[in-house]
């Protein structure tokens, strides 16, 4: 595993392998509810299928071993951090991520009419 991410931890979702939706980031209008969600994340770009999404790491609250995965922020698909394998589609691979700037204003300006159908 890379020792440089910051996981935090998350509640798996009660019907698929991906993460609850509460723990993903707010898609509303409200301003306040996504700087509350975006304070402390360890935010990352990654290549989705060819499409580029805001992803963070995280582990499950009931995975004892804290295995660490990567989290689309807005839709809660969770990939591997090893090979990039969706938990939840075999439509879904992560072919890479990086640290870059200015992603929590990428986030901020996110509606939810952007990510409909995204997960085909």
């Amino acid at each position: 595993m890379r020792n440089d991410l910051k996981p935090i931890g998350v509640r798996k979702s009660i019907s698929d392998m991906c993460v609850a939706t509460y723990s993903c980031f707010p898609v509303g209008p409200k301003a306040s509810a996504k700087k509350t969600w975006i304070k402390d994340k360890d935010l990352y770009l990654a290549d989705i299928s060819g499409t580029e999404r805001v992803v963070t790491p995280v582990y499950f609250l009931t995975d004892m071993n804290k295995t660490v995965y990567m989290m689309d922020a807005v839709t809660g698909s969770v990939f591997t951090v090893k090979d990039g394998r969706c938990l939840s589609s075999d439509h879904l691979v992560m072919n890479g991520f990086i640290k870059t700037n200015d992603l929590d204003k990428r986030l901020m300006k996110v509606k939810s009419e952007q990510y409909v159908g995204g997960e085909e």
